[in-house]
């Protein structure tokens, strides 16, 4: 069953209720989907709620999916909306200062790869500490552009709806904050 496209896989899961068509489906696409709420949330518990509300959505309304587009467009499309509702609904993934990015990068550890090497602790410090200075030195307005885009992976519509400047002033600041870093770390 796994040779089959996702058309006649959707079309067997319409006809007979298939739970393998299903489970074929769902196998396929969930390490892409994943990947792609991991890049929104930042967060391996929100994926995981995320990509279960987008197959729960797909599977619901599957009867409506007309084959315009790729099965995998359409679930990344449910999959983006559910991530937006949800900001809307909760507004759980806010900007925050440049203290709480340096602040979470250095507790961040992951308990199976956790190294208790001292120097390489010394190392990531040293490294946290000169990452916050330079960022400091960039001016404000691009500051905020280069730590929501880069730390947080916001698309420039986001960043615009928050920040309420344009997509192309977002861009033009973001290249500048890129070349501004540049030259920082490169003095």
């Amino acid at each position: 069953m796994e040779l089959l496209s996702d058309k006649e896989l959707i079309e067997d899961y319409l006809l007979n209720r298939s739970e393998n068509a299903a489970s074929v489906l769902v196998n396929r696409h969930m390490n892409f989907l994943f990947s792609s709420g991991l890049r929104l949330t930042n967060s391996f518990d929100d994926t995981e709620d995320l990509v279960q509300d987008t197959f729960f959505n797909a599977f619901k309304h599957l009867h409506r999916f007309e084959f315009k587009s790729s099965f995998k467009t359409w679930l990344y499309r449910i999959l983006y909306n559910l991530f937006l509702n949800d900001i809307n609904k909760k507004k759980r993934y806010k900007y925050t200062d440049i203290d709480d990015y340096i602040e979470e990068l250095s507790n961040y550890h992951n308990p199976e790869t956790d190294i208790e090497d001292e120097e390489l602790e010394i190392k990531k410090d040293k490294f946290l500490k000169d990452l916050k200075n330079i960022i400091q030195e960039l001016p404000q307005k691009q500051r905020d552009i280069f730590c929501m885009r880069y730390f947080d992976q916001m698309k420039y519509e986001e960043i615009s709806e928050i920040l309420g400047i344009s997509v192309g002033g977002l861009k033009a600041n973001y290249h500048n904050a890129i070349k501004s870093l540049s030259k920082i770390v490169n003095k």
